[in-house]
């Protein structure tokens, strides 16, 4: 719990559905964004990601994975997301 990161102190990976499916009657355990992005990035032979500062700190958990996995790490780059929403106006797909 002394980690720098905040992530890093108690991950979150999964979800446990405790209530069965309204149809199907079946209880499902889910893996969440921070544990499945990196392992399918990973598979799928995805060397650099690019994403918005606000995925910035998800970066060294998902290092961390990929090196208990035994996978092949992935160069993880972030950029300011103002600077996407200029770009996505300047192209005109946008209206303002």
């Amino acid at each position: 719990m002394s980690h720098s990161n905040g992530i890093m102190r108690d991950p979150v990976i999964m979800i446990n559905k405790s209530v069965a499916h309204y149809r199907r009657n079946l209880r499902h355990v889910y893996p969440l964004y921070d544990f499945i992005s990196p392992i399918m990035d990973s598979l799928l032979g995805i060397t650099h990601v690019f994403r918005t500062n606000e995925f910035a700190e998800r970066g060294e958990l998902h290092m961390w994975i990929l090196d208990q996995l035994g996978l092949r790490a992935i160069k993880y780059n972030t950029f300011c997301g103002l600077i996407w929403s200029i770009l996505y106006c300047l192209k005109g797909d946008c209206e303002i």
